[in-house]
């Protein structure tokens, strides 16, 4: 979608009957005064919405959602005159609609906002959309793969109720309240899944899976007797789709890949001739490609077109029924290696699929299912046998329990590929289509960032990682995390279990997995009892809170508290008690530093946020759902971004000026003598901020001299061993010897 920017107002003469005509709500019609359309002319990245009902333009509320979506376009288009074309549309990242007056066209315009969601865009649909007792939208984007909801009898309900308060998307991200009055009676259709709910228990916000289309069951426009928040609603709706684009080379009886994806919701482009396939490949982006071969030979140009993709580190999964290579060597063997499958036997008789890893995502999300029957079958070269090169590993088999080289399902590539060694043509429906969905979906899950979530009510860190643009994968079963974190390449997880417990694997294996350079964002209300993670996080010592208390920010300036959202100075607490336990007022470890508190000024025992490990680990001593949604979100955010940012520069030893190898008087000398006597420049001068301010001087010099020989002192900051800085300043470090 492309964004434009200029406002310009295209008025259009009334002619015939100017919609003389009864509204949904009650309200009287005015006549049409025009469309108000950016200029077409005028492209830029601003990201934009048109606003399409068929109502009179209200520029207050326009204005209130561009607001709410930080400065969007919001344009306006009067269907009541007119549908917008498919290029208007494809002008646009978002478009909402909803029908008080007749539309002009409701089937044609349904049906091109069908297309524009395939195309990628986002639709929010309005009140009265499904109200087919009045003035309603049809066509296409109406069918279960497109909305999420139906109204059974097309009925609505216009008596006022208020939202009840929860929600589990980002659709809700800093909403506080809103009610309405003109509502549909809704139930869910298709893969529909409800957002939120009015107090009388009424669908208020609803979803297909992909967050693209969205049903906003309430009206805005203020003639409806609605209040609240809902330009925010609009705006976040709009903007939090979870756009994933598939490309299928599809050579098959049956395309259950191809219908898998659609399914989904997700963007779908089939190809079928293998040239157009590559094209296709090398010349646009793809979140993940599809290789479905049953009937003929896959080209050389085909295999070496996706070892390139998956090299590059992009998704894929692969059916081939010649990999064993017995009718075409050199293709077999580059998606071979691609998919990191170490050996093949061929098979000719169809053969059952078992669950070896029944829990894993690929047999149970969002499907469960157990085994993959056969079914007819007029192949002569059903398959084969895998066995997958080490660190690849198995979860389905050609028998019950695991064997040697039975593996019928490969997860490869630390986790970003697929490989089956059987042909979905040949596998009973439903589970076979249920099971091409779980493949798919898995892939489209895999992210850089893993997350645990235990019982949060709000799913904060999962919504605070999307709101960043990332999809991250999340699991609510710490074996499933464990099973993650030691399989599959994260650059950054986290750990939030307000409700529950973490076992005794949980420790060694974070901690293996920061000694391998990853990132660790940790929240854990039983903190004070397990001081293994208390020393893997730089944490000395805690006291228990049992009730939320606001945070502080200790280092204002600090980027957890700037950056990328401005926090303020302080996070309220959200009134909200949902545990006798909320966590610990954290004493950091000398290498550690602490950037917000419980208490207003920085206190010994009254720690917050605490950030160690040279960077890479920040543990919060507080549970997020006892503090304000919104803010806390915003601070995961900075969080988030910090971790991922920092550590990233060249290595060092903090104390170790002159790079001699250690840290004694004579780098105090050094940094004085580079101050005051025109000595030589330090190569590194992060090393030389000894009391980790962001600056070199003087105060450097009596900071490292008093940690050296005045007893009780502050110890020199992280890192004290090789390790980039964890905080962000205007130093540098341009090499330093003794670290790699």
């Amino acid at each position: 979608m492309t964004a434009r920017l200029g406002i310009f107002i295209v008025a259009i003469a009334c002619t015939g009957v100017c919609h003389a005509q009864s509204s949904n709500n009650g309200t009287l019609p005015t006549p049409f005064s025009g469309h108000s359309l950016s200029e077409m002319a005028m492209l830029g990245p601003t990201f934009s919405i048109l606003y399409a009902p068929s109502n009179p333009d209200d520029p207050d509320y326009r204005a209130e959602i561009s607001a709410a979506a930080d400065g969007a376009v919001v344009d306006y288009y009067d269907a009541r005159n007119g549908t917008p074309s498919a290029f208007l549309l494809s002008q646009y990242d978002a478009v909402y609609t909803w029908p008080n007056f007749d539309y002009d066209n409701n089937t044609l315009f349904g049906d091109r906002l069908a297309d524009y969601v395939d195309d990628g865009g986002t639709v929010v649909l309005g009140v009265f959309c499904t109200y087919t007792s009045g003035n309603f939208l049809a066509g296409r984007i109406m069918d279960p793969n497109y909305c999420p909801v139906t109204s059974p009898l097309g009925t609505g309900h216009f008596t006022e109720s208020d939202w009840n308060g929860t929600a589990s998307t980002r659709v809700h991200e800093c909403v506080e309240a809103y009610n309405s009055m003109s509502r549909d009676e809704l139930a869910l259709q298709g893969n529909g899944i409800v957002d939120a709910r009015y107090d009388d228990f009424e669908i208020a916000h609803a979803y297909r899976p992909d967050q693209r289309v969205i049903y906003s069951n309430g009206e805005g426009h203020g003639a409806g007797g609605a209040d609240g928040d809902w330009g925010l609603l609009v705006a976040n709706a709009a903007r939090y789709g979870d756009l994933v684009r598939v490309l299928v080379y599809e050579d098959t009886f049956d395309a259950h890949f191809a219908q898998a994806s659609i399914d989904l919701g997700y963007v779908t482009q089939v190809e079928e001739d293998s040239s157009d396939f590559v094209t296709a490949l090398t010349s646009s982006e793809w979140d993940i490609v599809v290789v479905d071969s049953s009937l003929n030979l896959i080209s050389g140009a085909v295999a070496d077109a996706v070892s390139d993709y998956v090299t590059g580190g992009g998704k894929a999964i692969c059916s081939y029924w010649d990999l064993d290579g017995s009718s075409s060597a050199d293709p077999a063997a580059t998606l071979r290696a691609t998919f990191d499958v170490e050996s093949t036997f061929s098979f000719s008789d169809e053969m059952d699929v078992d669950a070896w890893s029944p829990e894993h995502p690929i047999w149970s999300d969002p499907f469960d299912v157990a085994s993959l029957s056969t079914g007819a079958s007029s192949l002569s070269d059903n398959g084969d046998f895998l066995t997958p090169v080490p660190g690849a590993f198995t979860v389905a088999g050609f028998t019950p329990n695991p064997l040697p080289g039975q593996a019928a399902t490969i997860v490869g590539n630390q986790c970003r590929t697929i490989v089956n060694g059987f042909m979905p043509d040949d596998m009973a429906a439903p589970d076979v289509d249920e099971f091409a969905q779980n493949q798919i979906r898995y892939l489209a899950t895999r992210s850089s960032i893993l997350i645990l979530d235990l019982g949060s009510s709000g799913e904060l860190t999962k919504r605070a990682v999307q709101g960043l643009g990332v999809r991250p994968t999340r699991t609510d079963d710490e074996d499933a995390f464990l099973a993650e974190l030691g399989t599959c390449a994260f650059d950054l997880v986290i750990v939030e279990p307000p409700c529950c417990s973490l076992s005794p694997a949980m420790a060694p294996a974070l901690s293996a997995f920061i000694g391998s350079g990853g990132r660790v964002l940790f929240s854990y209300w039983n903190l004070d009892a397990d001081p293994g993670l208390q020393n893997l996080f730089g944490v000395d010592s805690t006291i228990e809170i049992t009730v939320p208390e606001t945070l502080f920010a200790w280092e204002v300036a600090h980027p957890i508290w700037t950056t990328p959202n401005t926090i303020g100075v302080a996070v309220e607490t959200s009134g909200t008690d949902t545990f006798f336990d909320n966590g610990d007022r954290l004493n950091p470890a000398a290498t550690a530093t602490v950037v917000g508190g419980f208490d207003v000024a920085p206190s010994a025992d009254g720690g917050a946020i605490v950030i160690a490990n040279g960077g890479q680990t920040i543990v919060n001593g507080f549970d997020y759902d006892g503090l304000d949604a919104c803010t806390v979100t915003n601070l995961i955010q900075n969080e988030i971004v910090f971790l991922l940012d920092s550590g990233t520069g060249d290595a060092f030893v903090r104390g170790d000026c002159n790079d001699d190898g250690g840290t004694d008087i004579s780098d105090m000398i050094f940094i004085l003598g580079e101050l005051f006597a025109l000595g030589d420049p330090a190569v590194c001068d992060d090393a030389c901020d000894m009391n980790d301010d962001g600056a070199k001087d003087i105060s450097d010099a009596v900071y490292g001299l008093a940690s050296l020989f005045v007893l009780g002192s502050p110890a020199i900051p992280a890192p004290v061993s090789c390790g980039a800085d964890p905080t962000a300043d205007a130093l540098d470090c341009a090499a330093f010897g003794d670290c790699p």
